[in-house]
């Protein structure tokens, strides 16, 4: 229940044009999505018996904080990085309104909404995919390739490219 939630709450975060109510619907999702993953939550139990136990395989990575803060961390950043892909859009390409013939019908309509909504796309697409990851590591993986991949994707929609903009970045 708390992974749908979550996950709709941070689509609606990136969705959302005004800044409050989206930080406050990220932080919402990212506990929501953190809360409602399987694997995170049969680890809880491992989590509160870490202290009192012997460590029978060695310590793991970040100690108990970092492992319990990953899921938020990485849902935050995936949802960064959608929003900064919305941002970035521009006019409707003309080229979208091509029609895409199938044997099912015109799917123009369907690349007009895929663009339309591209940050919706990419959260729910990169919360799926970090679900499937077994470690809290590959799902970090997952989330900065996603956020990457829309900073590179936003940026080559507006004309930009990566030099000039990590040059002005560093002037900042």
């Amino acid at each position: 229940m708390f992974l749908p939630a979550g996950g709709a709450l941070l689509t609606l975060g990136v969705a959302e044009p005004d800044a409050r109510l989206a930080t406050l619907s990220w932080t919402a999702g990212a506990v929501g999505v953190h809360l409602g993953s399987g694997w995170v939550g049969e680890s809880r139990r491992g989590l509160r018996d870490e202290p009192t136990l012997a460590p029978l395989l060695g310590e793991g990575w970040g100690g108990m904080l970092a492992r319990t803060l990953a899921w938020p961390a990485v849902a935050v950043v995936l949802a960064l990085g959608a929003r900064f892909l919305r941002e970035m859009k521009t006019n409707l390409p003309v080229a979208l309104l091509l029609p895409v013939v199938t044997p099912l019908g015109d799917l123009s309509a369907l690349r007009v909404f895929v663009w339309q909504f591209d940050g919706l796309v990419v959260v729910l697409a990169g919360v799926l995919v970090m679900n499937g990851t077994p470690s809290a590591s590959g799902a970090a993986l997952v989330a900065l390739g996603a956020a990457a991949c829309c900073v590179w994707a936003g940026l080559r929609r507006t004309g930009w490219s990566l030099r000039p903009f990590v040059t002005r970045l560093g002037r900042v």
